[in-house]
């Protein structure tokens, strides 16, 4: 078994931190900044042969290591039972103009995509809104999953949907968004809608750190010393793990020894870089969306996202926040513009940087 430290991670604020970030780079001189950038290249060659064993005897325990991520507490939750939470589709009974796939984001499920499939049923268009693996009542078996299994199974959708329909469009929120570009590359549908693309894991000083942490640390206890009774943690935790009795200490207790395998975040990290590959490689027309108010995705990375697409429609920027799937969350009537561009003239009006 391979020697670690295990490490935990404090719980940290990332919107805080990276705003902080911003203001440290901008305080520091341009000629700091370039030594700054040198030492951390530097030191990221140098860890990657430390990286690259550890890497390799961890792969030799994969199968000894996988029931260790998987938590016997949210896997004895009895949560996501209600149906909304599942995947559904929509077949018209007299043909459909093609075929929408719609990706949720995290932490999501389908529920999150369902008005926007009203609008794409309104239209006449066949809806497929498939649970992502590790979501859901999967929840419990998230930390297990690669990047490589959420890219193949969109990859596959898009294929039954093509074969099904003849012409396909897909939109994806948050991560859903990342995935639809990425998995676009290889299977391209005829347009796509990306809205508040999540790609980016922290910003530049976390970039920095990770090889440190992904070296030493194998465990993440993200809810060790959060205040259970703040009604935002309370708010962020139900979003996850809907229907969860959070004023039980028992329940508070369990969240607080939960640990999330750096494992899966290094997931997540290659989700971000696979993204931004996937933006300089796409040939498909592209619309993007981002909220003015979202703290999760920033609209500055947005921005170097869509300035890296060769088909880009339309690039957006709305007064909404992260939740833009939510008809009350502000911008609701450019959403529904966005998709009546998508499924009108897909491939058309495309624009060449």
């Amino acid at each position: 078994m391979p020697c670690l430290i295990n490490l935990e991670v404090p719980t940290v604020d990332y919107y805080t931190v990276s705003r902080v970030e911003s203001k440290l780079w901008e305080r520091v001189p341009w000629r700091a900044n370039l030594i700054l950038a040198a030492i951390a290249g530097g030191f990221r060659l140098s860890m990657r042969g430390k990286l690259s064993r550890v890497n390799d005897r961890q792969a030799n325990y994969k199968d000894k290591q996988v029931p260790d991520r998987v938590s016997p507490f949210l896997k004895n939750l009895n949560v996501f039972q209600d149906p909304i939470y599942q995947g559904f589709e929509h077949k018209p009974h007299q043909g459909s103009i093609g075929g929408a796939l719609l990706l949720h984001g995290f932490p999501g499920t389908p529920a999150d995509m369902r008005d926007i499939s009203k609008v794409l049923i309104n239209m006449g268009w066949a809806v497929d809104a498939p649970l992502l693996p590790g979501f859901g009542q999967q929840i419990a078996y998230l930390p297990t999953k690669q990047l490589s299994d959420w890219v193949t199974f969109v990859e596959r959708k898009i294929i039954q949907m093509r074969n099904e329909y003849g012409r396909v469009v897909t939109i994806g929120h948050s991560i859903g968004a990342a995935l639809a570009l990425i998995a676009g590359v290889r299977v391209p549908p005829d347009a796509q809608l990306l809205m508040a693309p999540s790609w980016k894991l922290g910003g530049s000083l976390r970039g920095f750190l990770w090889p440190i942490i992904r070296l030493l640390a194998r465990r993440w206890r993200p809810l060790k010393n959060v205040n259970f009774d703040d009604v935002h943690v309370q708010q962020g935790i139900i979003r996850i793990v809907p229907d969860i009795d959070l004023s039980s200490e028992s329940i508070r207790t369990e969240l607080r020894q939960l640990n999330v395998p750096t494992a899966f975040l290094e997931q997540m990290a290659k989700l971000g870089g696979r993204t931004l590959w996937a933006a300089k490689k796409s040939n498909v027309p592209t619309q993007i969306i981002q909220g003015i108010r979202d703290d999760i995705v920033q609209p500055r990375d947005t921005n170097r996202l869509s300035s890296a697409i060769k088909f880009l429609s339309e690039s957006s920027l709305v007064n909404g926040s992260h939740r833009l799937t939510d008809p009350a969350d502000g911008a609701w009537e450019k959403i529904e513009l966005a998709i009546e561009r998508l499924v009108q003239s897909p491939g058309s009006g495309v624009t060449n940087h």
